[in-house]
């Protein structure tokens, strides 16, 4: 005996969020809004640096370069698109990736070795 059902899921954006009336005060010019965002976003961008192996410094590095694209992004953004905290934070997932591995590619990042390979 098979039962056969169907799930349908729907996923609903909230269009009251804060982060969008700020990112689109940023967007008209009042810079000062973005004083907000930076407040609330900085802990999720921070946690998400963790998942990287970075120093202390190239962590502080990461974190003020993904705030200044958050930056950047406000003057992208546009509202009938989707929400500005969805698309800043895939944006600064995948700016995250690509410095990282710019990092590790190029030898820019400080690793420790251990003592047997140093001479």
């Amino acid at each position: 005996m098979y039962l056969i059902t169907q799930h349908h899921f729907i996923l609903k954006e909230s269009l009251d969020d804060r982060m969008n009336d700020c990112a689109y005060k940023v967007y008209n010019g009042d810079i000062s809004a973005f004083d907000w965002i930076d407040e609330n976003l900085r802990p999720t961008v921070f946690k998400k640096t963790l998942k990287y192996h970075f120093d202390y410094y190239d962590r502080e590095d990461a974190l003020q370069e993904m705030m200044e694209l958050a930056l950047r992004l406000c003057y992208k953004y546009d509202p009938e698109l989707g929400n500005y905290r969805h698309y800043v934070s895939k944006a600064i997932t995948y700016e995250l990736m690509k410095l990282y591995h710019r990092l590790t590619a190029y030898g820019l990042s400080e690793v420790m070795k251990s003592v047997q390979n140093i001479t």
